[in-house]
């Protein structure tokens, strides 16, 4: 089962594709996206309609904007 995702700010979540994503804030514009960041490669982007699974995983819709910091 997987439903749309609340994610905490600060939080570091596991992809269901792979790699780990920190969740940086919860973007104004659309409740359902979120600025995350990479663990490994320091990439940022803005997660569109994240998804999370009952075993915490996540994934999202697309991503955009995405930037090195």
């Amino acid at each position: 089962m997987k439903r749309h995702a609340q994610l905490e700010p600060g939080k570091v979540y596991r992809n269901r594709g792979g790699g780990e994503y920190r969740c940086i804030c919860q973007m104004l514009a659309n409740k359902d996206d979120y600025l995350m960041r990479n663990e490994a490669s320091g990439w940022t982007f803005e997660a569109c309609t994240i998804t999370m699974y009952e075993d915490g995983s996540i994934e999202w819709d697309y991503s955009k904007n995405g930037r090195f910091d």
